[in-house]
């Protein structure tokens, strides 16, 4: 599926990548997202998962650590970030912020 990111896991950083079909499907379908709904994404990878939030309709906001793979996620989801749908924010989500993101005004 996502053949263009270059790089493999990185265990330092802890680092898996979700890549079961039926288990992307049944966590979008247990989450019970429904179009429009916020999703805060903790450590997005290769985006497996947030492609699937964001085709249930989902606002996602993802927050990664790894400035290779946020890059590559970008350029991958590029349409959705074009339509304000997806907001990728390079950081720790240890240090993040709410107050930094538009999608989270309403959640502070």
């Amino acid at each position: 599926m996502n053949n263009m990111f270059s790089q493999k896991a990185k265990k330092s950083l802890g680092q898996n990548f979700l890549k079961s079909e039926k288990a992307l499907r049944q966590m979008v379908e247990a989450s019970e997202i429904k179009p429009g709904d916020v999703v805060l994404e903790i450590g997005p990878g290769r985006g497996a998962l947030t492609q699937k939030l964001l085709e249930a309709g989902a606002n996602v906001l993802a927050i990664e650590k790894d400035e290779t793979l946020a890059d590559e996620l970008k350029i991958f989801l590029d349409q959705y970030s074009k339509t304000g749908q997806l907001e990728i924010i390079k950081e720790d989500a240890l240090e993040f912020s709410a107050t930094e993101s538009e999608k989270l005004k309403d959640y502070k």
